[in-house]
């Protein structure tokens, strides 16, 4: 198990976990859209997610667009 911070909290996941893997966990089960992930403060496309590794202290921010005025 390894360490990172998702959202400002610290979470434990697997060794070898990919971006996406944390997300899909993050979502529990619901569709991906309006979402955007930055890893270390770099913004990540969603097209690079699965291939996407994440390592020890890695700093995660998964943010939702939200539509309004």
């Amino acid at each position: 198990m390894m360490k990172v911070k998702l959202n400002g909290v610290e979470k434990s996941i697997a060794e070898k976990s990919s971006l996406k893997m944390l997300i899909d966990d993050y979502l529990k089960g619901k569709e991906p859209k309006g979402i955007a992930a930055a890893l270390n403060g770099n913004i990540v496309p969603k097209t690079t997610w699965e291939t996407t590794g994440l390592e020890e202290n890695d700093s995660i921010e998964i943010v939702h667009a939200v539509q309004g005025g």
